[in-house]
């Protein structure tokens, strides 16, 4: 069986990395909660335009999710399941992410450098904030992306999945930790869980990555109905 070490050698041997990229880490989350940049003082610190997409219990796009609550307080406002990853190539992926500052809608290119994803890119937007290092994890800092994937552990706040969905699934940071527990999801999310295995390869949890700030790609802010400022 061929490691996962040797694997990122040849992977980073036949692609180079970004230029000027900067260091950060991968995490997986979904915890079904309102995201963050759903929220104005999110997208005003940002100086981003428009609110992101934010669904109800259904999966129903709210038209004004300002004044809606979080699910995961008690209110009506969910993620929308349609932040899955979208995987384009064998080594080229969209998707959403979570990440620490006033980063709302603005994307990022990243390039695994380690890990069975080593030598793939993956192009995200940013939706949702990452608070500070919490208990539990160390995910929170400068560079950290949590890469929305179902069944990618709810953090502190299963409370969210289980209101919209009935269930939470695997452990709360990482989630769930097998391609077959990705059956336990709502087939809506199925998709999603079995990116991470089938396409990154499997856990993806503090994987390094180089990144880069670049213009978003239409095919992701249709979904989110967002746009950063200009850098």
């Amino acid at each position: 069986m061929i490691s996962a070490g040797l694997l990122s050698s040849l992977a980073l041997a036949a692609f180079p990395a970004l230029v000027s990229g900067l260091r950060g880490r991968t995490f997986t989350s979904w915890d079904c909660c309102k995201p963050a940049c759903g929220d104005s003082k999110y997208i005003d610190r940002s100086n981003a335009t428009g609110l992101v997409a934010v669904c109800n219990v259904d999966n129903d796009v709210i038209r004004d999710s300002r004044r809606i609550v979080s699910g995961c307080d008690n209110g009506a406002a969910y993620m929308c399941d349609s932040y899955l990853p979208i995987p384009v190539a064998d080594d080229y992926s969209y998707g959403f992410a979570v990440a620490p500052g006033y980063n709302c809608c603005k994307c990022y290119e990243l390039f695994w450098l380690n890990g069975y994803a080593a030598g793939k890119r993956m192009v995200v937007q940013v939706v949702n904030w990452m608070p500070d290092e919490e208990e539990g994890t160390d995910a929170g800092r400068p560079g950290d992306f949590a890469i929305l994937t179902p069944g990618g552990g709810s953090g502190p706040h299963e409370s969210g999945c289980i209101r919209q969905y009935g269930a939470t699934w695997g452990e709360d940071y990482g989630g769930v930790s097998s391609m077959s527990d990705c059956e336990q999801l709502p087939e809506n999310l199925q998709g999603g869980c079995y990116w991470r295995w089938n396409w990154a390869g499997g856990e993806i949890t503090g994987w390094d990555v180089e990144y880069k700030q670049i213009e978003c790609p239409a095919r992701l802010t249709e979904i989110s109905q967002c746009t950063p400022a200009p850098f």
